[in-house]
């Protein structure tokens, strides 16, 4: 039997994307530390120091000195239950835990995913709606140990429970209220979905009637809810309501210009998984191709005689295809902070707007389109499955190690996460993403005043850190005492690929020099 009449399809659906992600998680933990370190981003292992100190000390601090906010709640304290209970587990090892969680969320979230457009559009969408889980962007959260995991799976559950039209009790609404709070928990920007969704349905209610509206004003409530705790933790933790890592960004993004493009090549990602290999010209078209095959959609929509019948189909998918346009608007405000792991939030719109356009432009014929785009995302995702995505970072690992080896008193680091994880020492973050204390001085382009104040002698990362202007400029320290008082003394990174062409290395500051 096909297994697309199969009743099961949903189910097949979120485990061949779990067995997908737990392959890639299981490659990568049997490879050398070479190979592992590179799927790893730098900004997981600032969790892994924050979780550390705060399941030891009591305190959320990178360094074990400055306090810091810049991180997410439901992930930072998921690591902090794990070092308290099992102890300082060695990062193999928790590679392994949280890998293998995220495969579990992930493939949870497909088979949400697949019962939606199941529910909507017909089981033919659910292979549309599962592509963009099998693009590269999607695949590697599984390896990246951070909070995108979370944050797809709350999107996925959500979207599925405040679209059912069904009545509810109070452990129902307790349960819809819980996933918007954890949704925003997991990354605070979550209720963007949430809010877009109520409203489509808040919209729609004078001539469409449906319960949708209620159980999608309780999530909504939760993800409210959800802010104003993180809010209120940071302020207890830092004197200020939003996260350090946030201001950090919105500076960084205003010098160079609020910019959509990040965030859009981002979603071609998804929507196009070849999109990366293109001229930018042919990006754009594409790219502007996509709101012209959701007019043409709403226009067939429009004339066709039952379209009354598509109503619920068609809240949903400009649910959806306005949370994606949200977003692009949203994170145009962290236009240089944009990583793959923000992918997160996208994923589950992203495959139901294919979806539905697939309903809606081929209807009944659409098993064979969807095979075929299906088969077009397997090709060009087989290409980079299991490819490393951040090579050069061994050379972290190895300045670690330096690091433990000469056992400095006090250094300081732009990319510190992985430096400081193998070191066992204290290496100070100095772009203010992992220490609140430093945004001050980055805005005021004094960070050179800092770094003396705070007697860090030796500086410890890439030679472009210091070479590049737009760098130095975001850095707060597009300063001649810096480039006066600062000089190169080794390179720490023992051969291991370069970054950007340049190498990483150990810097010290002249004594009295200012």
């Amino acid at each position: 039997m096909n297994i697309l009449l199969f009743r099961w399809a949903p189910i097949v659906a979120g485990f061949s994307v779990f067995i997908s992600a737990v392959f890639r998680v299981l490659f990568f933990y049997n490879s050398p530390d070479a190979e592992l370190i590179g799927v790893i981003p730098d900004d997981a292992f600032y969790y892994i120091q924050m979780a550390r100190h705060r399941a030891s000390e009591g305190i959320w601090t990178f360094d074990g000195i400055t306090v810091t906010t810049g991180f997410h709640f439901l992930y930072g304290y998921i690591l902090v239950f794990i070092y308290s209970v099992f102890g300082d587990v060695d990062w193999r090892h928790l590679f392994l835990i949280i890998g293998g969680l995220a495969s579990i969320f992930m493939g949870v979230s497909a088979y949400f995913t697949a019962r939606i457009a199941e529910n909507f559009f017909g089981k033919s969408s659910i292979l549309l709606v599962l592509s963009p889980f099998f693009t590269f962007t999607a695949l590697m959260q599984s390896t990246a140990m951070m909070e995108s995991w979370l944050v797809l799976f709350f999107s996925a559950s959500s979207l599925y429970f405040s679209t059912q039209d069904k009545d509810f009790s109070i452990l129902s609404a307790i349960g819809l209220c819980s996933l918007g709070i954890f949704g925003s928990l997991s990354r605070s920007d979550f209720g963007l979905l949430a809010g877009v969704v109520f409203a489509a349905y808040l919209i729609s209610f004078p001539w469409f009637k449906t319960k949708s509206l209620k159980r999608s004003a309780i999530v909504l409530v939760g993800a409210v809810v959800g802010v104003c705790i993180i809010l209120l933790q940071n302020f207890y933790i830092s004197g200020h309501f939003s996260q350090g890592s946030a201001q950090v960004k919105l500076y960084w993004s205003s010098l160079g210009g609020h910019s959509v493009l990040p965030i859009i090549l981002l979603i071609g990602s998804m929507f196009l998984p070849f999109f990366s290999i293109l001229n930018k010209s042919i990006q754009i078209l594409l790219l502007l191709s996509f709101p012209a095959l959701v007019v043409y959609s709403s226009y067939k929509f429009i004339k066709s005689k039952n379209r009354f019948s598509y109503t619920p189909s068609l809240i949903l998918a400009f649910s959806c295809f306005f949370t994606i346009i949200g977003y692009v608007f949203f994170y145009r405000y962290n236009s240089r902070g944009i990583n793959v792991w923000y992918s997160s939030n996208l994923i589950v719109p992203i495959g139901i707007v294919l979806a539905a356009l697939g309903n809606f432009l081929f209807r009944k014929r659409l098993l064979i389109p969807a095979v075929l785009i299906l088969s077009g995302y397997l090709y060009v995702g087989k290409t980079k499955f299991l490819s490393s995505r951040w090579p050069h970072q061994i050379g972290m690992l190895k300045a670690g190690l330096f690091l433990k080896e000469k056992k400095f008193a006090k250094v300081g680091a732009w990319n510190a996460g992985i430096i400081s994880y193998f070191s066992k020492a204290s290496v100070v973050n100095i772009d203010g993403l992992a220490n609140d204390g430093v945004f001050s001085f980055v805005k005021g382009n004094t960070l050179f005043d800092y770094l003396k104040s705070n007697k860090i002698d030796y500086l410890i990362d890439y030679e472009e850190m210091l070479k590049n202007e737009e760098y130095q400029k975001r850095g707060g320290y597009f300063d001649k005492r810096i480039d006066r008082c600062l000089r190169s003394v080794y390179s720490v990174d023992a051969g291991s690929p370069k970054w950007n062409g340049s190498e990483l290395k150990l810097f010290k500051f002249i004594p009295n020099c200012k």
